[in-house]
């Protein structure tokens, strides 16, 4: 079957076959570039099968026809492995009843296997089959993972005992996944399994072991190397940014720059909202693949109209392309988008409005890695800033109550409107040149192309 496929798996993705066979309940800790969705695709397609190829017995006659579900966090990942299964069926031939509706993606044969594909933040998609196998991709990034899976989609195993599977690169100790490892880990726990891919394992990628080493002397953190390309779950622990020194301009930069940003860069306002807390916003601009943390503005106790005011006033020295707040408060950012002065005018630039938060770690690793890389820069005046830099921290043992060993919420305040930023437009530009290869196949768009929310 997987030479038909022509599927050449390297010995993880075997081994990860094999251990499905052998476990009712499998997590699979896989790193970047380990050949996750072409592994999942390729296992739906032949448990999605096998029963049609296959007469059944009076002993398993209640589990045909296939009944399976995919779960992916979000729509383009959820496209990839479900394009994938299509494509096989066209290839050998296989009529099928398609359903490419947003969220909930469903393949039907006419002798009603069905295979539905649905998206984290859709779990009642899950709902109403006694499912025989639910695959998760990416599990670890799906929102609310114990509600998702504990809640709604087990119980629909309960009456097929159906297996589930999971795979994704590890998040932190403490999360769900985690917790997955565990189980599979323990001697005495036979229903779950627990494997660790690492990228080095896919040999047809050898210039893997080249990159790492390069991401290393780039100054990306161990702590995200070992948990993206070796598929380890690492605490967390120390000050959150430790690279963020390195970051600051001298003057002679500074002063020679800011000429070329402002004919060459593009000028965003990153704002977080606060009241007792501040309301921080960090003037950045972007040019080329390097932010440039240029300027801020924070203060407490003060209604949005007056800031309005300040942020109009910055007008006069920026002309900004874009403003990037917390997408949390949505009345907040429509307040100051439809904000007018005395003499009507708004605040420059668009404000983007369709954006989806960005989860907390992965936006972090985001700019850590980015500031590793030197591609972070960021202007002497941004003092509070600065500050806040060198005091936001991870939880010391004696305190973790934190499951997603995410950071003490103190000292975050421009830090997350900068985290806010980055993900908007470089979230895509975290991918090696495989990744892009085959973001390019599946009509993935770039972060920088376009602007997405409501121009004021």
């Amino acid at each position: 079957m997987w030479r038909q496929l022509h599927y050449e798996p390297h010995p993880g993705q075997v081994k990860f076959h094999h251990m499905i066979q052998t476990h009712r309940r499998l997590y699979c800790a896989a790193a970047r570039r380990w050949g996750k969705s072409s592994a999942i695709a390729v296992e739906i397609w032949c448990e999605w099968m096998r029963m049609k190829w296959t007469l059944p017995d009076e002993s398993d006659v209640h589990q045909w026809p296939r009944k399976i579900l995919l779960v992916a966090p979000q729509e383009d990942q959820l496209d990839i492995i479900f394009d994938k299964v299509a494509s096989y069926a066209d290839e050998f031939g296989i009529p099928l009843t398609v359903d490419r509706r947003s969220g909930s993606k469903q393949l039907m044969t006419k002798w009603g296997s069905v295979f539905r594909g649905m998206t984290g933040g859709n779990p009642r998609a899950g709902r109403g089959y006694a499912w025989q196998y639910v695959f998760a991709d990416e599990a670890p990034q799906v929102e609310q993972p114990r509600k998702l899976f504990h809640e709604v989609l087990f119980p629909t195993l309960a009456d097929s005992r159906g297996k589930f599977v999971a795979i994704g690169t590890p998040d932190a100790v403490g999360t769900m996944a985690h917790s997955w490892k565990m189980l599979g880990e323990n001697p005495d726990n036979d229903e779950w399994g627990f494997m660790t891919g690492p990228s080095v394992e896919n040999w047809h990628m050898p210039w893997l072991v080249d990159e790492i080493e390069a991401m290393r002397k780039a100054g990306v953190p161990e702590d995200i190397i070992q948990r993206e390309w070796f598929a380890k779950f690492v605490p967390r622990t120390g000050v959150v940014y430790p690279t963020a020194h390195q970051c600051i301009l001298i003057e002679k930069d500074w002063s020679r720059l800011e000429d070329s940003l402002k004919r060459n860069g593009k000028w965003c306002r990153f704002i977080d909202f606060g009241f007792t807390n501040p309301f921080a916003c960090i003037v950045a601009c972007v040019m080329g693949e390097t932010l440039y943390l240029w300027d801020e503005y924070y203060r407490t106790n003060r209604v949005l109209d007056e800031h309005a005011v300040v942020l109009h006033q910055m007008d006069k020295k920026y002309q900004f392309d874009v403003n990037i707040a917390d997408q949390a408060e949505p009345g907040s950012i429509r307040t100051l988008a439809a904000w007018r002065s005395s003499n009507g005018n708004r605040l420059s630039g668009s404000w983007v409005l369709s954006m989806d938060k960005p989860p907390i770690i992965d936006s972090i690793d985001l700019v850590r890695e980015r500031m590793g890389m030197g591609l972070v820069k960021i202007h002497p005046r941004c003092q509070h800033l600065i500050k806040e830099y060198g005091a936001e921290r991870y939880p010391e043992a004696r305190e973790m109550m934190n499951f997603a060993e995410k950071p003490i919420d103190a000292n975050n305040h421009g830090t997350s409107g900068v985290r806010y930023g980055a993900w908007f437009f470089f979230k895509n530009s975290r991918m090696s040149d495989p990744d892009k290869q085959q973001a390019a196949a599946y009509g993935e768009s770039d972060a920088n192309a376009a602007l997405e929310g409501y121009v004021v």
